[in-house]
């Protein structure tokens, strides 16, 4: 059996709960038809949108407006073609809301405009340049293959399996196409996140077929697509490969670079955070797992004993952990680096074929997603020296197939508020003064609370948590419940559940 299984079997989930308290003080749950996303405005408005199927129709695509009292304001609906595979959005200062989707075997881009002032709306679609190939799997582990940047998608993908951007202006539908100089079929490309408020975007980038890899590469790109600068090479220690990145500028020639390091581009063992100034590296630290005090800190007793053994024996414990990285956040005169820990699952499956026509049965493992076990939290001197580790459980029962972020986090005054949420669980942790709190996971639905006696929930269709103002944050999740005593036809319906929290420090 792989390690890895072995060590999801040895899970332990602590309960630490803190004074702080997660307090509701408004719900609402409305009737919303199709699979539900919700986002916040800059003006604190809620945007949900849905695509919404009709046997023998065209696909709509309906967007809703609502205040803070959960409140509808108004809606936008239009049609939407079908086998959408990927969405995202981004915000104007304008009311003007751009949502664009990816579809119909990755060749065309379909964007929509809703503006939450006038609830009008309008749409645009174009071809992909020709030959495109959007995203290829050239991003690796943790990596993203698009973001959204100055009202622009950049967007990874090849031309004749060689890596490029593609640059499309959701404004007017122009696109353009950026190669990177010596950028050949085997480069593995990722985006390092970024925000809107950042100069410029990075791209991070190695020859992963090399037997040893000896440099990674990061060049930056302007909101027009156009290099900056020569790319930046950074040496490869042995069992640090930079697995993947997160940007945070201190001005507009400083930024700070974190991630992970591992063996290859998967297997999470340590932690990085570069210093760099004008495209150029100033300063770097690496830390290894092995090194922290809290990283194993969720396991159980026997599996503590086996970590001891291996250090009396001056072994390192390998956990062949995967992790995903968060931009870093200065706080308490430190900066703060979060990474959120996950282990690939298998299933057992049994399979029949025939050998001169006699069954025989083979037993195979077969992936069946990725376990989150915990987050880490590393805290490192303005030097990039370390200072202290913590750890704190993620309660999370989903098992995505691919790299996700779960933790989002929101500093209100020396407090480092990490949240999350996933079918139907609210996590929340927090830092300060030196020291981990958790509090107790909130049910979204509370199904005593938030169903009538006839209603019985059949599905989650997906939960979300935002941070909106002052300290208010908005949790939602899509549901989809069953009446028995509805009219007949019309036993099912869809909604979203809608909960404004606070969190009270006693």
């Amino acid at each position: 059996m792989k390690q890895q299984l072995i060590f999801i079997f040895f899970l332990f989930f602590k309960l630490s709960y803190s004074a702080a308290q997660i307090s509701v003080v408004e719900e609402k749950r409305i009737e919303h038809e199709g699979s539900v996303s919700t986002c916040i405005t800059p003006d604190n408005k809620i945007i949900t949108y849905a695509i919404q199927h009709e046997k023998g129709e065209d696909d709509q695509i309906e967007f809703r407006a609502f205040d803070d009292h959960f409140n509808e304001e108004g809606r936008f609906k239009t049609s939407c073609p079908a086998k959408i595979n990927y969405s995202t959005n981004a915000l104007s200062d304008k009311g003007d809301n751009y949502f664009s989707f990816i579809l119909d075997n990755h060749r065309k881009i379909h964007s929509v405009v809703f503006n939450t002032e006038t609830f009008e709306g309008s749409k645009l679609q174009v071809d992909l340049v020709d030959k495109f190939i959007l995203n290829g799997n050239i991003d690796f582990l943790g990596g993203h293959s698009t973001v959204c940047f100055q009202n622009k998608f950049f967007i990874l993908g090849t031309i004749k399996n060689v890596p490029c951007v593609l640059v499309y202006n959701m404004l007017t539908g122009t696109q353009h196409l950026t190669f990177i100089p010596g950028m050949n079929k085997k480069m593995k490309v990722s985006f390092l996140s970024s925000d809107e408020s950042a100069p410029s975007l990075q791209l991070m980038y190695f020859n992963y077929k090399s037997k040893n890899i000896e440099n990674q590469f990061i060049v930056s790109i302007n909101e027009f697509g156009e290099l900056e600068g020569n790319p930046c090479a950074l040496s490869v220690q042995k069992g640090k490969i930079l697995i993947d990145g997160n940007v945070t500028w201190i001005d507009e020639h400083k930024s700070l670079i974190c991630g992970v390091t591992g063996e290859s581009s998967s297997t999470a063992k340590g932690m990085y955070i570069l210093e760099m100034e004008d495209g150029a590296v100033v300063k770097r630290s690496d830390y290894d797992f092995n090194e922290f005090k809290d990283f194993y800190s969720t396991l159980n007793a026997k599996t503590q004993k086996r970590i001891e053994r291996k250090k009396s024996r001056k072994k390192n414990f390998e956990s062949q952990c995967y992790m995903v990285t968060h931009p870093v956040v200065f706080n308490e005169n430190a900066w703060t680096i979060v990474g959120e820990v996950f282990y690939p699952t298998y299933r057992t499956e049994y399979r029949t074929t025939y050998v001169n026509g006699r069954p025989v049965t083979n037993t195979v493992y077969v992936f069946d997603g990725f376990a989150y076990s915990h987050a880490v939290v590393l805290q490192v001197s303005p030097e990039l020296e370390k200072i202290r580790d913590y750890a704190f459980n993620l309660d999370v029962k989903e098992k995505p197939f691919y790299p996700k972020k779960f933790v989002r986090i929101q500093q209100t005054d020396s407090k480092l508020n990490f949240f999350y949420a996933s079918s139907n669980r609210f996590g929340h942790a927090s830092l300060e003064n030196g020291g981990i709190t958790e509090s107790e996971t909130l049910s979204i639905v509370n199904e005593e609370d938030d169903l009538k006696e006839t209603e019985k929930l059949k599905n989650w269709g997906g939960a979300n948590v935002s941070y909106w103002y002052e300290n208010y944050y908005l949790v939602s999740e899509a549901i989809e419940i069953k009446d028995k005593d509805a009219s007949a036809g019309n036993k099912r319906k869809q909604y979203i559940q809608f909960k404004k929290i606070k969190i009270v420090s006693e």
